[in-house]
C-alpha cells in the first residue's frame, strides 16, 4: 500500500503553496478551511491517492482543537504586533518573524499530525484519483458558490502546473 512521510507532505506545501497562497487563504478565510489539510489533499490528488469521504472528515476534526488552541492563537498574536505602540517598527518586526517562525512550527506539527493518522492505518489511503478538493469544499460549504467553484479552479490549476 502506497503511504507518505510527514517530510514528503512539508516539502511538497514549501513548493506549491507560495503557487496558491492567495487561494488558500480564500478558503481558510471564506470557508473556514484548514490549509494544512487542504494542501494534504492537493498532495494526495497529485500523487493519484485518495481517502474516503469518512476519513477527510475525521481528518478535518482531529485538527480542530489543536489548530483553534495553538495554531490560531500564534497566528492571532502576530497579527497583533505591529498594534504594540510600545515596541519600535524594528522590535514589531523582530517579533513578527519569531512568531511566524512558531506559526510555521504549528503548522507543520498539524501536517505531522495528518500524516500520522494517515499513516498508522495504512488502509485509510486508496489508489484512486477520487475529486478530494470537491469533498472538502462540500463538506465546508453547501451549496458550492461560483465563489467556491472559482477557487477550486484555481487550485486544479495550480496543480496541473
Amino acid at each position: 500500500m502506497t503511504s507518505i512521510t510527514a517530510n514528503q507532505l512539508w516539502q511538497f506545501s514549501l513548493d506549491f503553496y507560495p503557487k496558491v497562497q492567495t487561494t488558500c487563504l480564500a478558503w481558510q478565510d471564506n470557508f473556514k478551511a484548514n490549509v494544512n489539510l487542504l494542501l494534504l489533499l492537493c498532495y494526495l490528488e497529485q500523487q493519484q491517492l485518495s481517502i474516503s469521504q469518512q476519513t477527510l472528515f475525521n481528518l478535518s476534526q482531529s485538527l480542530t482543537t489543536y489548530n483553534i488552541r495553538i495554531t490560531q492563537r500564534v497566528r492571532q498574536l502576530r497579527r497583533k504586533v505591529s498594534r504594540l505602540n510600545t515596541l519600535t517598527k524594528q522590535q514589531q518586526l523582530q517579533f513578527k518573524q519569531h512568531l511566524l517562525a512558531v506559526e510555521l512550527i504549528a503548522e507543520q506539527q498539524e501536517q505531522q499530525r495528518l500524516v500520522h493518522t494517515l499513516t498508522t492505518n495504512l488502509n485509510l489511503i486508496t489508489n484512486s484519483c477520487d475529486p478530494l478538493l470537491e469533498l472538502y469544499l462540500q463538506q465546508l460549504c453547501q451549496p458550492l458558490t461560483r465563489t467556491a467553484q472559482l477557487y477550486l479552479t484555481e487550485l486544479r490549476q495550480a496543480l496541473a502546473l
